[in-house]
């Protein structure tokens, strides 16, 4: 086989599996959501689809398609309208392959309002948080300031006092969930959502 035979055989080859991945992915559309979340997908030729919804407990919330067949083309749909606050898994069958995402509701800002934040706090980010949650002032701290993290059940789990204008915290070793972050020398209280 000539070279730019082998050349276009392989690109077709690469198209032709990138296409086949591309298709196998669910796609949200926010994540975190506070109402319900716009969920879609597409499939390259006809087959068997399942997504089940399921909460941390492992409880089937929904069942969103149940071995159902479909045809070519793009799919969508919203999910999460009436469920709880919590992170939920959502499970992808297509075929015999199957891929799980997490996805989490919360009624709670996923980002700070800069017009509600105190006087000198800039941000907190990002947040939802994979395990580094990073604090900035405006102007360098003329005191410590305390930091404090609960769990959601009230429970203290970190405490710090702090000098520097930037800050970095570490939460690798929390379990993922929604945590209230209190600054209590600038009376200031944010819902902390933590998601790997």
């Amino acid at each position: 086989m000539r070279p730019s035979k082998q050349i276009i055989l392989l690109a077709f080859l690469l198209i032709s599996v990138s296409r086949l991945f591309a298709q196998d992915n669910l796609r949200f559309s926010h994540n975190p959501f506070r109402d319900s979340i716009l969920i879609s997908f597409d499939i390259a030729s006809a087959t068997k689809v399942s997504i089940i919804a399921y909460n941390t407990l492992g409880q089937k919330v929904d069942s969103l398609y149940k071995d159902t067949f479909l045809q070519s083309g793009s799919y969508a749909f919203y999910f999460g309208a009436g469920l709880p606050n919590g992170i939920y898994l959502v499970s992808f069958k297509l075929n015999s392959t199957t891929k799980n995402y997490k996805i989490i509701k919360s009624n709670l800002l996923s980002k700070i309002d800069i017009d509600s934040t105190p006087l000198n706090l800039e941000f907190i980010f990002p947040n939802p948080c994979q395990g580094n949650l990073n604090i900035r002032f405006e102007h360098p701290l003329s005191k410590p300031v305390a930091i404090d993290i609960y769990d959601p059940s009230g429970r203290l789990v970190f405490t710090g006092n702090y000098w520097d204008s930037t800050i970095e915290i570490n939460l690798f070793e929390f379990e993922n969930g929604l945590y209230t972050l209190r600054i209590p020398d600038l009376g200031y209280s944010a819902q902390l959502v933590l998601m790997r």
